[in-house]
């Protein structure tokens, strides 16, 4: 057993390898997402099979930007993030985290230091104008081009029975000034 033969042979090794998996198996239990803690439920739930997807349309000046052209972590920090703010703005930007702040931590705090807790972890005011500048500044950065003005179209793509761009226009956006 790898256990035994790590408890033999390298004994910190093999109690930092039991403390992670207590806390591994704590944290499922809390349902805690905390990486590098992560979830079944994370991975488990069934993909439904969908017909269609969306197009997201990136211009920068007025040209056309292609986020494919970016890495992995680049277009889910440029693209995921926009999908969440998309997300906030139609719940009014009330985040799902500001009830699971609430949910752990009201009654286990000073009523004082709850409230300053909160404060630091939620969002106190927000507007489209911060998230669009950040965004603007970090399409700039990743893109390496100057972004006076940005644009974001998301369209549908329907699958079946072929690939099919339909010219619906879901979501459209505009920060900066196009000259």
């Amino acid at each position: 057993m790898f256990l035994k033969k790590l408890y033999r042979e390298w004994r910190t090794a093999f109690y930092a390898v039991v403390v992670f998996a207590l806390l591994q198996a704590f944290f499922m239990y809390k349902a805690v997402e905390t990486v590098p803690f992560f979830l079944y439920n994370m991975y488990s739930t069934p993909q439904l099979h969908r017909d269609s997807t969306t197009r997201v349309l990136v211009t920068i000046n007025g040209t056309p930007f292609d986020p494919a052209t970016l890495s992995g972590r680049e277009q889910e920090t440029l693209i995921g993030s926009f999908d969440y703010f998309e997300r906030l703005k139609k719940n009014n930007f009330y985040a799902t985290d500001s009830a699971t702040i609430s949910k752990r931590l009201k009654n286990k705090l000073p009523s004082g230091l709850f409230k300053s807790v909160f404060g630091r972890l939620t969002n106190r005011s927000v507007n489209d104008s911060v998230f669009l500048e950040w965004w603007g500044r970090y399409l700039s950065e990743v893109s390496g081009r100057r972004v006076d003005a940005f644009t974001i179209v998301r369209s549908s793509v329907a699958w079946t029975p072929a690939p099919v761009l339909l010219h619906d226009t879901l979501s459209y956006y505009s920060h900066g000034k196009m000259e």
